[in-house]
């Protein structure tokens, strides 16, 4: 969190200094293509008491429409990430991997044709699996949720030089919503056999808390963006006693274009 707040500082004093409009608009739609690599923390008490740590990668797509007559921005956010974590003696691997796709409204003002802010409503989708092969009678741990969050966004635009830039900040914070959770000793074969009691859990403070949040920077290389920045996306659970804890923080590389998209 303070690395992202230095970064944040410094963003802000580069504007400052070297603050101008880009021949980017604001009322565009823009789509990005991210690959995403980075560390990555697991605990699921499901499984394992222990905690353990590797790396990650994550495939995304991000897509943006600002609108041209309204103060509305609207973003989906798809993405499918894969880790490998050893235990802390490094004897034992867990493989997992995820899949989420986040839609989300924002009211957008700008502050100057540099500095605009956002802040609105998102709902999200989560689902994937944790593989721990030294778990003979029920090696997998599965996880899902629907969310409903709180989004904001913050840009900036500037030019490094010659080179025009965009730093752009997202955040997502759910607060209300449903989460897969069976309990210790209910097996999924069970669950199959009909076993379906209190499976399901509300996702909310307490029970669910994340914290999704990323920093990317957009240049202007030739016809088109190139992307680059850092993302932590934060998970913690706590439901019939079992404790999950996801963390993944990631640099992130990527190509912003207007492919795919309509003329407005």
């Amino acid at each position: 969190m303070k690395k992202l707040l230095g970064i944040l500082t410094l963003l802000f004093c580069v504007t400052v200094v070297y603050g101008q409009t880009t021949d980017r608009s604001i009322n565009t739609v823009n789509n990005s293509f991210m690959l995403e690599i980075g560390g990555a923390n697991r605990a699921d008490t499901y499984l394992t008491p222990l905690h353990y740590k590797g790396w990650d990668v994550r495939l995304g797509y991000e897509h943006i429409n600002v609108a041209t007559t309204k103060p509305f921005l609207w973003m989906l956010n798809a993405d499918i990430t894969t880790d490998r974590t050893l235990n802390p003696v490094r004897n034992s691997a867990m493989l997992g991997a995820q899949l989420q796709c986040r839609w989300a409204i924002m009211y957008r003002h700008a502050f100057s044709p540099i500095y605009e802010v956002g802040v609105g409503g998102a709902t999200t989708v989560d689902a994937g699996a944790l593989y721990l092969s030294r778990n003979g009678n029920n090696p997998v741990a599965a996880n899902a949720s629907w969310t409903a969050d709180i989004a904001a966004y913050a840009t900036a635009r500037f030019n490094v030089g010659k080179v025009k830039a965009v730093a752009f900040y997202r955040a997502a914070l759910p607060v209300i919503g449903a989460m897969f959770a069976p309990d210790y000793g209910q097996l999924y074969y069970e669950i199959y056999l009909g076993d379906r009691h209190a499976i399901f859990s509300p996702a909310v403070w307490g029970k669910y808390f994340r914290l999704d949040q990323r920093l990317t920077v957009d240049l202007k290389i030739g016809p088109k963006w190139l992307r680059v920045g850092y993302g932590i996306d934060i998970l913690s659970t706590k439901v019939h006693d079992i404790v999950s804890r996801r963390i993944n923080h990631n640099f992130v590389l990527g190509l912003t274009t207007d492919w795919f998209s309509a003329a407005r």
